[in-house]
């Protein structure tokens, strides 16, 4: 299961959340038994295009960090807006990796910088 909580895009405006492709636990970490909350930032191009993530909290499995990473760097969000206008953002969140096979998913409006 992998489960992304709590997204937020710095913005004026508020626009809509982060949008991650279908994906499944990289086999290897889940034979391995890896797992745990994985906290990150990115930041959003006024085209909606993740350009950089950082973990800023640690599963304590650096694999299960960088996978975390990797699949928020292939997601998309809406730009934030200034005045009507798109602008470049930043947005945080959180993954939980768990071993079940469900997926669940919360987050909160991004928001400009």
């Amino acid at each position: 299961m992998i489960a992304l909580l709590a997204l937020t895009v710095a913005a004026a405006t508020p626009v809509g959340p982060l949008t991650i492709p279908p994906h499944d636990y990289p086999p290897e970490l889940r034979r391995a038994g890896e797992h745990g909350h994985v906290g990150y930032r990115f930041d959003v191009t006024k085209h909606g295009r993740i350009t950089h993530c950082a973990v800023t909290a640690s599963s304590g499995f650096p694999r299960l960090d960088a996978a975390t990473c990797a699949l928020v760097s292939t997601g998309s969000a809406p730009p934030a807006t200034s005045d009507g206008h798109p602008v470049a953002g930043t947005g945080s969140g959180g993954m939980d990796w768990t071993l079940k096979r469900t997926l669940v998913i919360s987050r909160r409006a991004p928001q400009s910088p």
